[in-house]
Formats: structure tokens, sequence, C-alpha cells
């Protein structure tokens, strides 16, 4: 991973979804932030999203995330 954005990206999988720090959820997400995930629609506000993001580590304690591919390219960040 060498470009900005992947590093960016990294940094939230580490610090947000695999530590359960919402508190940096505002340095990395826009306040008009839009859930797209079709498995949590009702997670719309960034409000929403941190608790979503509390839920997970409150239910599944061992909760990580592991990047296996990035594709960064213009604007946009393809996980795989």
């Amino acid at each position: 991973m060498t470009s900005e954005k992947e590093k960016i990206l990294q940094q939230v999988v580490e610090e947000i979804w695999n530590t359960g720090n919402v508190e940096l959820v505002d340095k990395f997400y826009v306040p008009n932030f839009v859930n797209h995930d079709p498995v949590n629609p009702n997670v719309k506000t960034l409000e929403q999203f941190r608790e979503w993001v509390l839920f997970n580590h409150k239910v599944f304690p061992d909760f990580h995330v592991t990047i296996e591919d990035i594709i960064a390219q213009d604007n946009k960040i393809l996980l795989g």
C-alpha cells in the first residue's frame, strides 16, 4: 500500500473497526455520510454508524477486519 488514500483506509480499518475507537469517526467520515451497506440499511447517520461499530465489538469481542486487496484509482478505493 503506497498511496495516501490506501494509508488512510488502513488507518480507518485499524483504528475504528479493529479497535472500536469511534471517537475517530469524525476525523475520517464526512458529516453528510451515507451508508450503502445493504446488510444495515437503518444505519444512516454518523451517530448510528458509531453505534453499529460499538455493537459489533460488543457482540463479537474478537471482531477484526483484514484488508486482503486494495485497488485505488482516482477518488475511489475498492476493497477485496
